[in-house]
């Protein structure tokens, strides 16, 4: 819902037009819908993709590197595939993740009230788009928490009226307080894990292999006290929840979708290894090769499956079965 009411704006103005120059059929509002949704997740999208650039470059990045890494999110990610191409929960909550942690930063320069209740309503937009970003805004909160007790108190303000504002939605429309989501957490772990990584048809290293070259970032990242460990506790957590959820695959979709969140915060953690990495050209050939062609070769396959035939049934299938695969 959140994700439809931030689009209002964007909505707004076609639809008055509309309404000014003719009176509206359903099949007039369809054809209006199916534009507008794409043009909203684009701009949407594109956002992040600006604001990504912003906090590269906030977090010490050369111009070289958050250039790379500002392409690699935009079209190497789910961002392309996933986000751009239709309103869904990722656009959004991934624009309020990624300012919230640009917005973090400047509050740790210049601690003041005002700044914290603007981070804390950027996480708490962020959970009310998709109540799975809690997992961001704890660690996040707790960093903040570290380094000023005063800011964390205000950003705990916004966090919490909107987060009872979406409780109380969904405990009044779903009978409980998580909505539409199926509460299952009983795939077994280690085939999740293994599902989401390597899975031919989900797999985060198959569909995002620039991610490889975090693990490095992330040795860097763990020599310092920075928001890079709320990072690193926010990938972890998401991969633990998502492995452990029966619907790891992400239902119809392209990719890891439901590992979309986490894209860029991995591409973050490039930064504190990118001198240790550019200084050896195999791999940074690598970094700026790779994502253009796995959605080259990607794009592909999924022009395969659609001649072939595959109904939704049939891929979910296909998408549990590989699992196997990537054991």
């Amino acid at each position: 819902m959140a994700s439809g009411i931030l689009a209002v704006p964007i909505y707004i103005v076609p639809v008055l037009l509309l309404e000014t120059i003719k009176r509206p059929t359903p099949d007039d509002w369809i054809k209006v819908a199916v534009v507008m949704e794409k043009i909203s997740s684009t701009l949407v999208t594109s956002l992040s993709v600006a604001v990504f650039w912003l906090l590269a470059r906030a977090l010490g990045a050369s111009r070289a590197c958050a250039a790379a890494l500002t392409i690699a999110y935009a079209f190497g990610s789910e961002a392309w595939a996933i986000s751009s191409q239709a309103l869904w929960m990722h656009g959004p909550g991934v624009l309020f993740i990624l300012l919230s942690i640009l917005l973090s930063l400047k509050l740790a320069e210049v601690p003041t009230a005002r700044r914290a209740l603007i981070v804390g309503l950027c996480c708490g937009i962020a959970i009310a788009v998709r109540i799975n970003n809690a997992l961001f805004v704890g660690p996040l909160l707790c960093w903040i928490l570290v380094k000023d007790r005063r800011s964390f108190f205000w950003c705990t303000i916004p966090v919490l009226i909107l987060g009872t504002l979406v409780a109380a939605y969904n405990y009044a429309m779903f009978g409980n307080l998580t909505g539409s989501y199926a509460n299952a957490f009983n795939e077994p772990l280690l085939k999740g894990l293994a599902g989401l990584l390597f899975s031919p048809a989900r797999g985060l290293l198959i569909y995002f292999p620039i991610a490889t070259f975090s693990i490095a970032g992330a040795f860097f990242a763990a020599q310092r006290r920075s928001i890079y460990a709320a990072l690193l506790a926010f990938v972890l957590f998401s991969l633990i929840l998502v492995g452990k959820w029966v619907g790891w695959y992400g239902g119809w979709c392209y990719g890891p979708r439901l590992l979309a969140e986490i894209q860029p915060v991995l591409l973050l953690f490039i930064i504190p290894a990118w001198d240790a990495i550019t200084s050896n050209r195999l791999a940074l050939d690598r970094i700026l090769f790779l994502p253009g062609l796995v959605r080259h070769n990607s794009s592909h396959r999924r022009v395969s499956t659609k001649r072939l035939g595959f109904s939704a049934e049939g891929h979910r299938l296909f998408s549990r079965a590989s699992v196997e695969l990537g054991r």
